[in-house]
């Protein structure tokens, strides 16, 4: 016999259906309580790590200057997000498809 039960959280339920800016939304109402966080079902902990791994990529993008070309672009967040430069055949597709 499966029993749900109840939220005990200050925050709705949180579901990979949701906007990962209103799955960040819902859970920042729960403060950094460790108990409330740990309230949440794991998949709704996992949706809550994808939400801030989006949020940070957004933040990077962000960052970047305006106006990069598709290279440069891949290059800068890239670089950014993992602190080393991409391999030098990265983009060898593109030049052997573009001669």
């Amino acid at each position: 016999m499966n029993t749900v039960q109840a939220r005990t959280t200050k925050c709705g339920p949180i579901s990979d259906d949701m906007p990962w800016q209103e799955r960040l939304r819902e859970y920042r109402k729960l403060d950094n309580d460790s108990c409330s966080i740990m309230s949440l079902t794991p998949q709704e902990r996992a949706s809550v790590s994808s939400a801030m791994s989006a949020e940070d990529r957004q933040r990077i993008v962000d960052s970047l200057p305006k106006g990069l070309s598709d290279r440069e672009f891949k290059r800068e967040l890239y670089f950014r997000t993992y602190g080393e430069h991409l391999p030098d055949d990265y983009f060898k597709d593109e030049v052997e498809n573009d001669v």
